[in-house]
């Protein structure tokens, strides 16, 4: 049952477009009250942007696999044996059973597999796993998954490979979005101290070659200091 105390997705981008608004009418004058007070105002709206964000990923659903295969057999086609939706197959209780969800190949079954070792990762074998659904082909959903496994499990270490992934070349600027928003939401709605993390690999040699991005991260409003757990209460 929803609480109706908690603001709507709605009322939050209401709240973001007003402080916008009231912002950009503060910096038409050029005084120091008025900058700070566009300044104040644009970091309400940033929050109430997260706050949004935060609400619809709670409320977007996965779409389901198809539920069969189809191969060419003498001009005609032949059905295989169907395998359940995703959403039909019992969670993942064992290793075993998040790896054959992954070994499906699809991207739904992927992203179930995975969500296994958010709680559960450990070692190098399983470290290798998350890397590799880090850089999952053709969809956001599974990397997403990966990179909350890899800061939830593996701490700085986890969080610097997602960093050196984030950094390749051919790495698109819509998936640059999404991981560091999935970083955004572990530090400011699930107190995980992403920030302490990025001060970590910013100043740790063994760090030094994600040092820039680090930094870069760090200058961000929504990795700001004091505001791990700030809308812990707001999604609760």
């Amino acid at each position: 049952m929803s609480d109706s105390r908690k603001p709507g997705w709605i009322t939050c981008a209401a709240f973001a477009a007003v402080a916008l608004t009231g912002a950009y009418g503060f910096l038409e004058e050029t005084t120091i009250r008025t900058t700070i007070a566009a300044a104040v105002l644009s970091g309400f709206a940033a929050f109430h942007l997260v706050a949004v964000f935060k609400i619809l990923r709670q409320k977007a659903r996965p779409r389901t696999a198809a539920a069969a295969s189809e191969v060419a057999l003498d001009s005609s086609v032949v059905a295989r044996a169907s395998v359940p939706l995703v959403h039909d197959r019992a969670a993942s209780q064992t290793r075993a059973d998040a790896l054959a969800e992954i070994g499906r190949g699809d991207w739904a079954s992927s992203k179930a597999g995975l969500r296994w070792f958010v709680e559960n990762a450990t070692g190098e074998q399983d470290w290798q796993i998350l890397v590799e659904g880090l850089r999952f082909p053709n969809n956001l959903a599974p990397r997403e998954i990966a990179a909350e496994a890899l800061v939830k499990r593996y701490g700085t270490e986890g969080l610097n490979e997602c960093l050196r992934y984030l950094d390749r070349e051919d790495v698109e600027g819509n998936t640059h979005w999404h991981i560091q928003s999935v970083l955004e939401e572990l530090y400011l709605v699930e107190d995980i101290p992403i920030r302490a993390m990025l001060l970590e690999i910013s100043t740790a040699a063994k760090y030094s070659d994600q040092k820039p991005y680090a930094d870069e991260l760090l200058n961000m409003h929504n990795l700001s200091a004091g505001g791990q757990g700030v809308l812990k209460k707001t999604t609760q």
